[in-house]
């Protein structure tokens, strides 16, 4: 389409409040609430495979723009990930930070999600709503090393 970047995307941090401006290049650090997982157990193969094709071209995409690096650093664990269709044609990843235990270990701070109930008393007959669906945001937010 024609927003995307082949070569990947990533936050315009200089256009950041300088006090937030460091948090949005270098990246959120991570708070460890109980030691991390220390699982190097093999990523489990795909039996279907369309799955491991398409896998395979997600993950290829993934690295070619950068959002999946080799690490510089000794790994502790691994995260598995796996596909499911979306739609007709395509499968979308999903990285799977409870198998190996990572989500249990990591404190995130809460945040608020409006529910269809709370935002439908702001609509008004007048309203204009917008649905836009921004592919890889979750590529743009890194975590801190």
């Amino acid at each position: 389409t024609w927003f995307e970047h082949k070569s990947g995307s990533t936050l315009h941090y200089f256009r950041f409040p300088p006090i937030y401006q460091r948090l949005a290049k270098e990246g959120v650090p991570i708070f460890f609430e109980k030691a991390g997982p220390t699982s190097k157990t093999k990523q489990a193969r795909f039996r279907n495979p369309a799955m491991k094709e398409g896998a395979k071209a997600k993950l290829n995409k993934a690295m070619d723009r950068k959002y999946i690096v080799e690490a510089s650093i000794t790994l502790k664990s691994l995260i598995k990930y796996f596909a499911v269709p979306k739609g007709e044609d395509d499968i979308r990843m999903v990285y799977d930070a409870t198998a190996n235990g990572l989500n249990d270990a990591v404190w995130s701070p809460s945040f608020w999600l409006p529910t269809v109930e709370s935002m439908l008393r702001a609509v008004t007959p007048t309203s204009f709503i917008l649905d836009r669906d921004m592919g890889e945001q979750f590529h743009n937010f890194p975590l801190h090393p």
